[in-house]
């Protein structure tokens, strides 16, 4: 694995498992900024891996589609995507980061693993 890669692909691990602690601090809308940024890192560990460059967005979704991934894998995408805007931009989120409910931040780190995971398969 190139050095860039496994940078990025070490950058993932550690974002997902802060992610991971938020959730057991029960601070919410981090678990979903970090989950976010776990999963956005990893595409682009995933990019590069491929030998290609990226732009430096935060789109998720737009990520997902530059590596071709399933459409399965772009839903995911597209729900966590906002979590980054929420936990970030108080004046353009969707809604207040303090409502980020446990539920939702225990989804969002589900499907973030499971992001991860392809990407980690597309890897090998």
């Amino acid at each position: 694995m190139k050095e860039e890669v496994k940078l990025w692909w070490e950058y993932t691990e550690a974002d997902i498992k802060t992610a991971e602690h938020a959730n057991d601090a029960n601070d919410y809308y981090a678990v979903g900024f970090w989950a976010q940024q776990a999963v956005e890192k990893c595409i682009k560990a995933l990019i590069l891996h491929k030998g290609a460059e990226f732009k430096k967005i935060h789109d998720l979704e737009a990520l997902g589609k530059r590596v071709n991934a399933p459409e399965a894998i772009i839903d995911k995408c597209k729900k966590i995507s906002p979590a980054y805007t929420i936990a970030r931009y108080p004046d353009a989120a969707s809604k207040p980061a303090s409502s980020v409910s446990k539920a939702e931040a225990e989804e969002l780190l589900k499907l973030a693993k499971e992001v991860i995971k392809w990407v980690k398969e597309q890897m090998k």
